[in-house]
């Protein structure tokens, strides 16, 4: 159905099937998923959640989450469930991209830095995943301002 752009009758199958089978660790992940995909990131990350409690040891869930904790603007929350996902799935470009944008919103401009870096160096990064590292650590490379002196 996703496949097809169909994301409602996606929702609507999973939907039956999670309460069919609510300990399925794939209906809950696919549903997560088609949430997400219809903007529906609240009922996403519940969706993610139940996967995880179906089956903890998965990643996919959390970079489901990091996702839709960034479209709700909770960078804080995607930058943590992003970093677990790449505990799983270290070399995951995409999701090495994203942590870095989700620290350089919360201005951890050395932990994006580090990120980019790592993007560079990697074998698997496309070359347009290694210019936008490039890119990136040109901004964040700048010298901070100077702090504020005391009266």
């Amino acid at each position: 159905f996703m496949e097809s752009g169909l994301t409602d009758a996606a929702v609507d199958v999973y939907s039956r099937a999670a309460k069919l089978a609510p300990r399925n660790f794939a209906v809950a992940q696919s549903l997560g998923d088609a949430f997400r995909k219809r903007g529906k990131y609240e009922q996403a990350i519940g969706s993610y959640e139940d996967a995880l409690k179906c089956d903890g040891k998965q990643p996919q869930p959390y970079f489901g989450i990091g996702y839709c904790r960034a479209a709700l603007q909770d960078y804080e929350k995607a930058a943590e469930a992003t970093a677990t996902y790449l505990d799983s799935v270290p070399e995951d470009v995409g999701a090495l991209n994203n942590l870095a944008l989700y620290y350089e919103k919360l201005n951890r401009l050395d932990e994006a830095k580090r990120i980019w870096e790592k993007v560079k160096g990697l074998a698997s990064a496309s070359e347009a995943h290694r210019s936008r590292a490039e890119a990136h650590l040109a901004t964040t490379s700048r010298p901070a301002a100077e702090p504020s002196k005391a009266p």
